[in-house]
């Protein structure tokens, strides 16, 4: 989720920047601004559709897709998403398969160095296995852009369990192609 102004931190339905008003999430309907001591509530849909956006892509991707990755959190230069752990992407230790891993950074991190509005191909990118993906039922893959370039973005990703154990870092390079008709 995006809030303009700070990183943020969710609460069930209320969304609170570090610095700033409350907003207020509601799926179907967007994000809400509530401003203190007013009922009045403004409608704040252009980041939602960021999310629509990128959830769509990632549906259309069909390697990615067969991957299920969900987006939870997207805004300029960061990502935030998270992936089921089934046993189509397990290896043979009954661990989610490190080329799984490799892919759900990769296309996050092009994700995150996208929403500045090109279209981006991966340069470079490695990744270092820092423990096993096991006893968990989802991953959270979370990417930054660390630099944006003119033609060329860096992007940093972290892989988390359910305990928020870091199990692998990830860092990537991105070409910018060319901008992205509307954006």
């Amino acid at each position: 989720m995006f809030i303009y102004g700070g990183r943020v931190k969710e609460n069930r339905r209320n969304v609170l920047a570090e610095e700033g008003p409350v907003w207020n999430c509601i799926p179907e309907r967007g994000f809400f601004l509530e401003i203190e001591g007013d009922t009045e509530r403004k409608r704040f849909d252009m980041k939602w559709d960021l999310k629509q956006e990128y959830t769509e892509v990632v549906k259309n991707n069909p390697f990615a897709a067969q991957l299920g990755i969900e987006i939870m959190e997207i805004r300029e230069g960061y990502v935030h998403a998270r992936v089921k752990k089934k046993k189509e992407l397990e290896n043979v230790y009954g661990d989610l398969h490190g080329g799984c891993l490799y892919t759900v950074a990769d296309n996050m991190a092009g994700i995150a160095s996208s929403t500045y509005g090109y279209y981006v191909t991966t340069v470079s990118g490695t990744i270092q296995y820092l423990r096993a993906a096991r006893n968990t039922e989802f991953i959270f893959c979370e990417a930054e852009v660390i630099k944006h370039g003119k033609t060329i973005d860096a992007v940093h990703v972290k892989i988390t369990d359910d305990n928020g154990l870091l199990l692998n870092t990830a860092d990537f390079t991105f070409f910018n192609l060319r901008k992205r008709e509307g954006a």
